[in-house]
């Protein structure tokens, strides 16, 4: 089996919309997401688990304990829908396929196979009746729609990502080489953009984060310290906000192997658009090393700070890369 053909087919169709992506792909499925893990004292009641010494005894079921001599406490699961809110990033970088050309392409984009993520979940998401929004970013916020549990609420966000997904096709096209930043936060712009995406996510949401995760230039090991504690402080604003976080991860295989290198000498930047010489024997190894290790340090600060983690290859089946978040 061939790399292209790992993928669900219709993925690698670029002239079909992203809501007939979602569409198809989610047909025939029985799959659903997991319900709000949110819990409060308003809502309907759960279930009883055992009471551990140091929880609030509010929740306590004072007659199962006079009748038993058992302390149980109650659990409630929240009344309100769950309603997600999608930060796709559209920097430059994630229009990269290694395996593409302008009459065939293979192998979707990074942006691509992120907005069909994106569209499917929210698909999945209104047949259940719960709602989804979408904003866009790249070092800021750039495109955002409301959160929405309406039918028309697909049609919305993909028409939407259709757009975007020609538009910044053809800016990358026409730009021109940029001078690198020496701005660590901007470094990884990504997640500079989430501190202003608070106040309009607002509370008590699922936010689902779908990027590469790259960095824009390389960095020393202080200077990813420094970049780490900013992406620290901008995730740990949005779940001060009660809000849950989770960062799918969209990279290309030659990403992960570099194999682009075995093809050229001259590599060009999607961020910065400079071309530069790389000695592709030397090299390889070196990047592979470097990217190991990044993956490392990311891996570890999401798990210190409780978001689950998950790598999307965008030559294998996007249903069964997302399973893990459904029930």
């Amino acid at each position: 089996m061939s790399v292209a053909t790992a993928i669900e087919p219709v993925i690698t169709d670029s002239k079909a919309g992203f809501e007939l992506l979602a569409k198809q792909l989610v047909e025939g499925t029985r799959l659903g997401l997991h319900r709000s893990p949110f819990q409060g004292s308003s809502s309907e009641f759960s279930e009883y688990t055992a009471y551990t010494p140091g929880e609030d005894t509010r929740f306590l079921d004072w007659k199962i304990l006079a009748r038993t001599d058992r302390a149980y406490v109650q659990k409630f699961d929240d009344e309100t829908n769950l309603f997600t809110h999608f930060v796709v990033d559209q920097g430059h970088s994630m229009f990269f396929s290694s395996d593409s050309s302008d009459t065939a392409p293979q192998l979707p984009t990074k942006f691509h196979y992120a907005a069909t993520t994106a569209a499917t979940i929210g698909w999945l998401l209104l047949r259940q009746q719960d709602g989804f929004s979408l904003s866009l970013v790249d070092e800021k916020l750039r495109n955002h729609i409301p959160e929405s549990a309406s039918s028309s609420q697909l049609s919305r966000v993909c028409a939407r990502l259709d757009a975007i997904a020609g538009r910044v096709h053809e800016q990358i096209s026409a730009a021109k080489p940029q001078e690198t930043s020496d701005s660590l936060p901007s470094a990884l712009p990504f997640f500079s953009s989430l501190t202003e995406l608070t106040p309009i996510i607002g509370r008590r949401r699922l936010v689902v984060l779908l990027s590469d995760f790259l960095p824009k230039v390389t960095l020393t090991e202080e200077e990813r310290a420094r970049v780490f504690l900013n992406t620290q402080h901008a995730v740990a604003t949005l779940q001060k906000a009660g809000n849950q976080v989770i960062a799918l991860q969209v990279l290309d295989p030659a990403e992960r192997r570099l194999e682009t290198l075995k093809k050229a000498n001259f590599l060009r930047s999607l961020a910065t658009r400079q071309e530069f010489f790389v000695d592709s024997n030397s090299q390889a190894e070196s990047y592979r090393e470097a990217f190991l290790e990044y993956q490392n340090d990311l891996q570890a600060l999401f798990s210190d700070l409780g978001v689950k983690h998950i790598m999307l290859k965008t030559e294998a089946s996007l249903m069964t890369q997302i399973h893990p978040l459904f029930g």
